[in-house]
């Protein structure tokens, strides 16, 4: 019988952990990747005005739900270098993230309606560019416990427990294979705070020259790196 994570929870006692071995072991994700920011590109991206971090935008997890760009103050963002050396894709320390223009029409052109999206001006050394804030609109149950090992644990916080999903097998999350293969860019409640991009769509950032972009092993650890762009 198939298993999903929502299946496993009830399994674990309130303040217990368990580890759920794969049925089928050793597989390591190859269509799905985490994205982060390529720091071999020089020059600092900061959001002056970011909020405090219960105010960060956030994908949303099985007990926190998301926070979207919508409640942002204008994003005041400033680039050390002159514009010509902006690249496409910047981490901002949040599940909000910077992309350029022709990113954004990337994705969207591939994924409609994938994107919730802030038009943003960045303050480049020469002058002003218009840039965008980004987050996806997707939040899936889409890790596939069949395919990796799963472990569910109880943290206290206070006088509460707080419920983990962890991935204790170095290979990490392995995404279900018989996703919608019309999805190329998502949030998952069980990777947390984290963007997905398919390997569809990072091959099609290559082959338009987008930089500024490393990709992993969704929660892979030591991670495991798919591409740089």
């Amino acid at each position: 019988m198939h298993r999903t994570i929502d299946d496993l929870l009830p399994l674990v006692p309130e303040g217990g952990s368990r580890i759920f071995k794969a049925r089928v072991p050793g597989v390591v994700e190859s269509r799905f990747f985490v994205v982060a920011f390529n720091h071999d590109y020089g020059g600092s991206f900061f959001w002056k005005n970011k909020p405090g971090i219960r105010e960060h935008p956030w994908t949303g997890t099985r007990d926190v739900p998301r926070k979207g760009l919508d409640a942002l103050a204008a994003p005041d963002v400033t680039f050390s270098c002159k514009a010509n050396k902006l690249v496409d894709f910047y981490s901002t320390g949040s599940a909000a993230y910077a992309i350029s223009g022709r990113l954004r029409d990337l994705i969207e052109d591939l994924d409609p309606g994938s994107l919730e999206v802030l038009p943003i001006t960045v303050k480049a050394k020469d002058g002003e560019v218009e840039y965008n804030f980004a987050m996806p609109s997707r939040l899936l149950r889409s890790v596939e416990p069949d395919l990796c090992d799963i472990q569910i644990v109880d943290e206290k916080l206070g006088s509460r427990w707080i419920r983990k999903v962890k991935y204790p097998n170095p290979n990490g999350a392995v995404i279900d294979p018989e996703l919608d293969p019309d999805i190329h860019t998502f949030a998952d409640v069980d990777v947390v705070n984290r963007w997905l991009w398919s390997r569809q769509l990072i091959d099609a950032g290559k082959q338009a020259g987008i930089k500024g972009v490393y990709t992993r092993v969704p929660e892979s650890y030591p991670a495991i790196i798919a591409d740089y762009l």
